[in-house]
This record gives C-alpha cells, structure tokens and sequence, in this order.
C-alpha cells in the first residue's frame, strides 16, 4: 500500500492525549465488539511470538493487524483526538467498524 492510499479518515475524541498508545487502546475497545470477530477470508499472514504462522481469519485482525501483520489503519494521536487514516478503497465492512468503535470509545468517555 503506497501512502496516497490512505485517503479517508476518522475522528475520534479519545478524551486525553494517548500518544503511541492510541492504537492499542482503540484496539481494546475494538476487540469487544461483535463485529470485530467477523469471519474475513484473506491470504494475509502473521507470525506468533513462538514462530507459529498465523492467518488472518477476522475483520479485526485484517483491520487492526497481527504480528508480523500491520493492519490496514495509519493512527495519528492529537491532543484529545486519534486519527484514523484508512484505504480509501476499505469495504464497508471496515467502515462499520470503524464507526461502531467511534461510537463505544466516545459514549464511555
């Protein structure tokens, strides 16, 4: 994926500067909701700590990423607010859970 790909965004207020964590704590949050276990068929893989290949079998984890796997999202924390830069050619699929994450992180501020 070349950076011009990355073309559409999500603001999301995250109540507090949360610097190099952000991606991992929207990941936590994400990690709850249903559609984040959505079954996703892809060829893409990763790597366990213990060398083990792993397949990425989710939406979550094609979105989010996995070891050795980056995800398909770019964060870029500011102030009170995480960026979330995607492809622009992201399914739907992505866009509900980017939506549906927005919507939980910012309700339970």
């Amino acid at each position: 994926m070349q950076v011009s790909d990355f073309e559409k965004v999500i603001e999301i207020n995250v109540g507090r500067h949360l610097g190099v964590v952000s991606k991992v704590a929207l990941m936590e949050v994400a990690r709850h909701l249903p559609i984040y276990n959505q079954p996703f068929d892809s060829d893409i893989t990763g790597v366990a700590s213990d060398g083990q290949t792993v397949k990425v079998t989710t939406l979550g984890r094609y979105v989010f990423g996995i070891p050795g796997y980056e995800g398909i999202l770019r964060f870029y924390p500011e102030d009170n607010k995480v960026f979330i830069f995607y492809p622009t050619n992201a399914s739907k699929e992505v866009e509900d859970l980017l939506n549906s994450l927005k919507e939980t992180f910012e309700k339970n501020l």
